[in-house]
């Protein structure tokens, strides 16, 4: 018998290039494992632990299954950008490696200069151990690299963490990487290559994976009591309506790193120059790739090798608008005919998006009954120095004083 010193539990080795697992990793069943520090990345994962997800074990399954078939050498795992792909990777390497510990697992990083990628770090995994590894000098890197393969006598697997220029011919490989123009370009036309989508974070599995990795998040809120700082589960919430579900922001221990997530949403909006261009992301037209920061993957539940682009998020959705506003500003008299060639749900955004401003903002309101006498009443509306949204599940005990309250709650349209 030979102990498994990455899980603790032990394989007995066969006749041939064959090695049988006896007994199950502790993390198999559970909802959080030791992330391998060793693993090299594209953007170093500082936290001991991860959370296991629910569709991790059914993904791991299909590119097994994938890669076994005569046809599929490569598969890319992809997906909005900081929904963990590279946290999968970290699982993938650890499952596979308890499963097949006689394979040569070759795990590389890459990092990009402009549109051209190079070879970060290299670490070579045999009998669920660390074999050999180069952390810098891309000679001993390639070294290292080609070292491996060739003494791989009971077959290689070749496990990618961002974007590369390397494709070896028949070995078989998993790259995990954000959309890149170049390398899907690239395998286009190579049907032994899959793109397989990840799927985003629901907003409970969000809040479920900060009560299991027992997050301490900074709100970033001065002058207030303990008793008056939010509670985790809110701060998720809070952060889940402007970027939907992506995990490295909405589990983001740093207030300040949120705000900088969001000032970068705010650049690329800003950088939009013409309507035209937001309009086609509005509906959903505009090409994901450049835009990841507003828009998001959504893989078919039942195909993940199939994908639409979703929308924006309700938060996003409000400073496209007002970028339209702005933009419109100073040609006036362009919007009527901007406005008659819109749809129905545009024209509500743009609606509503007016009256949230204002109402922020702080104004008065004069009212009028529809059967009432012709004397109006005015309400004052104070300015509100923050913005809380709220879906059905909101109760009044949960209102604050000092927010502007937004339904974000999908209401049937009024005709």
């Amino acid at each position: 018998m030979v102990a498994n010193p990455v899980t603790g539990a032990s394989y007995a080795k066969m006749d041939g290039e064959t090695a049988v697992a006896d007994a199950t990793p502790k993390w198999a069943d559970s909802t959080k494992m030791v992330f391998p520090e060793e693993l090299p990345m594209e953007y170093e994962y500082t936290r001991p632990k991860i959370y296991v997800r629910d569709c991790y074990p059914e993904y791991y399954k299909g590119i097994i299954r994938m890669l076994e078939s005569t046809i599929v050498k490569r598969i890319t795992v992809t997906g909005t950008p900081g929904i963990g792909k590279s946290i999968f990777y970290g699982y993938f390497l650890k499952r596979y490696s308890f499963e097949n510990p006689l394979v040569t697992i070759v795990t590389v990083s890459f990092t990009k200069d402009g549109d051209t990628s190079f070879m970060k770090e290299v670490v070579v995994w045999r009998n669920n151990i660390v074999a050999d590894e180069a952390r810098w000098g891309i000679g001993l890197m390639v070294q290292v690299y080609s070292k491996a393969v060739k003494e791989a006598t009971g077959g290689v697997i070749h496990l990618y963490d961002g974007p590369h220029n390397m494709v070896p011919s028949r070995d078989r490989i998993c790259c995990f990487t954000s959309p890149n123009k170049s390398w899907f370009s690239q395998n286009k036309k190579d049907q032994g290559h899959l793109l397989m989508f990840m799927p985003e974070w629901s907003l409970q599995e969000l809040q479920t994976a900060a009560e299991v990795l027992a997050l301490r998040m900074d709100p970033e809120r001065r002058g207030l009591s303990l008793n008056e700082m939010p509670l985790v589960a809110d701060l998720v919430q809070e952060r889940f309506h402007v970027f939907v579900g992506v995990g490295r922001e909405c589990l983001a221990t740093s207030a300040l790193f949120v705000k900088e997530c969001e000032k970068d949403i705010d650049e690329v909006i800003e950088n939009f120059k013409e309507t035209d261009q937001i309009q086609r992301v509005l509906e959903v037209n505009e090409n994901i790739v450049f835009h990841h920061f507003i828009c998001h993957y959504n893989p078919d539940p039942n195909d993940p090798f199939w994908y639409t682009v979703g929308e924006p998020s309700v938060y996003v959705k409000r400073w496209l608008v007002k970028r339209v506003l702005r933009l419109l500003s100073a040609r006036k008299e362009d919007i009527v005919a901007y406005l008659r060639k819109k749809n129905l749900g545009v024209l509500r955004s743009l609606f509503e998006a007016g009256v949230h401003e204002n109402l922020k903002g702080g104004c008065t309101i004069e009212a009028f009954g529809l059967d009432g006498p012709a004397r109006g009443m005015n309400v004052t509306i104070k300015q509100s120095n923050d913005t809380c949204f709220f879906g059905s599940d909101f109760s009044a005990a949960e209102l604050v004083s000092d927010k502007y309250h937004v339904d974000v709650t999908p209401h049937p349209s009024l005709t």
